[in-house]
């Protein structure tokens, strides 16, 4: 079993998509993939819709 484990990226996932990642059966990333803004955008984004009802 191969194991792929990766520390957080904090968004600079560039050297990650370039890993061959085919033959790797468990791929674990800690942290962010994202930059903050877009998961705080996503989030109040989110909240919108739920207060809207529209989810």
């Amino acid at each position: 079993m191969k194991i792929l484990v990766i520390g957080d990226p904090h968004g600079k996932l560039g050297k990650i998509k370039k890993l061959n990642l085919k033959n790797i059966d468990l791929k674990l990333i800690t942290g962010d993939l994202g930059k903050a803004d877009l998961a705080r955008k996503r989030f109040f984004e989110n909240l919108e819709r739920r207060a809207k009802k529209d989810w």
